[in-house]
């Protein structure tokens, strides 16, 4: 399975070290790959902030929006709410608008979850 993550959440005001965690631990529990989605023409701009920021480590490519239809993958979107049914404590869902210290922890532990 693969992880598919909106370009918009590795720019502020997400924790640039909290979007290197979710990469990190994504290849941890045995994502094949992380995949950036950026907008067209944006992918270049996306690929020099995460390269100038140190935070492309894990992340496999950047790819445009149509190059992820068909793909098994976990998509976490700048305001979308992952289906959190899989996660007992929370039934109505929560949407993630950046990544920093208390998101992380959740989005962690939902690819963890997914993962198993």
């Amino acid at each position: 399975m693969h992880l598919i993550i909106d370009a918009n959440l590795s720019c502020p005001p997400s924790e640039l070290s909290s979007f290197r965690d979710v990469t990190l631990y994504a290849k941890i529990y045995n994502y094949e790959s992380i995949l950036i989605v950026a907008p067209e023409g944006t992918r270049s701009s996306y690929w020099n902030w995460m390269r100038k920021n140190a935070i492309k480590d894990y992340v496999s490519e950047i790819i445009l929006p149509h190059e992820c239809i068909d793909v098994k993958a976990i998509v976490i979107k700048e305001d979308a709410s992952l289906p959190w049914h899989r996660m007992a404590f929370f039934s109505n869902g929560l949407k993630i608008k950046a990544l920093h210290s208390y998101s992380t922890s959740i989005v962690l532990e939902y690819l963890r979850l997914i993962a198993e």
